[in-house]
């Protein structure tokens, strides 16, 4: 939940609302792999930060990232499958 945290405020302050798009790319029906992961990182990169705990910002970090910050808190993982759906 940290590193989640530390992108989406940051994005807050920047004012970034998530939904502008690389310009490179064009909107489609369906997401190819690898879109989200390069959304994340562009949002990332856009905001300053690209790293966080000096970790990349990646869609798997993304998801598995805050699983790892509760599981390293003790949180049962009951409450870390809810917490992450």
């Amino acid at each position: 939940m940290h590193r989640a945290r530390a992108l989406v405020a940051v994005l807050h302050e920047l004012g970034a609302d998530g939904r502008s798009y690389p310009a490179d790319r064009k909107r489609g029906r369906r997401m190819r792999a690898g879109s989200l992961n390069e959304r994340l990182q562009h949002l990332a990169e856009q905001a300053g930060v690209p790293y966080i705990d000096n970790k990349k910002v990646t869609s798997h970090s993304w998801r598995a990232g805050a699983n790892t910050d509760m599981k390293a808190r003790g949180v049962p993982l009951a409450e870390r499958n809810l917490a992450c759906r």
